[in-house]
């Protein structure tokens, strides 16, 4: 899912705010019999796994846009938030009592586990584009991201960048 929301609050300034929300599933289904290399140890196995992915994003910007005569600027600024979960489970079993029997419910013994893990991430961003006669162009941005993947002493960190531009 992927919704925004758009309002133009007054000539040259918009507000956006988008929300997206992706889901996905993957299972497997492994089995080994027991007459074949990987089940004869266990005399045959079954594993049954599946993983499941979350995903949130939301976005906030505020958009300026003004032409002078020749000149043109463009400001942006911004709000971003990340967050990541990830959920395996696995159940196994093994001594199955017969070929037919491929389903961890009918092993002789089963296991499980099973857990979570995850991550988020915030920045705040912005840009400022100059344009002199659509002919020279300057340009610069800054943001500031933070992400719980690492220590908290080096989670933040600052990114920016400065361009020109002259268009022959």
């Amino acid at each position: 899912a992927n919704q925004y929301l758009q309002a133009n609050i007054f000539d040259g300034l918009a507000l956006k705010t988008v929300l997206s929300y992706d889901n996905s599933q993957v299972s497997d289904h492994v089995y080994n019999n027991a007459l074949h290399y990987n089940g004869q140890a266990s005399n045959g196995s079954v594993n049954e796994m599946t993983t499941n992915y979350n995903k949130l994003v939301s976005s906030t910007t505020a958009n300026y846009t003004k032409q002078f005569g020749l000149s043109g600027l463009n400001i942006l600024a911004g709000f971003e938030t990340e967050k990541n979960v990830t959920d395996f489970q696995r159940a196994t079993g093994v001594d199955l009592g017969n070929s037919e029997l491929q389903s961890v419910s009918t092993a002789g013994t089963v296991s499980s586990n099973a857990y979570n893990w995850g991550n988020a991430m915030m920045s705040v961003l912005s840009r400022v584009e100059y344009n002199c006669n659509q002919r020279y162009f300057l340009s610069g941005s800054f943001r500031r991201d933070g992400s719980s993947k690492f220590f908290q002493t080096t989670r933040w960190g600052p990114f920016w960048s400065v361009v020109g531009l002259w268009h022959i």
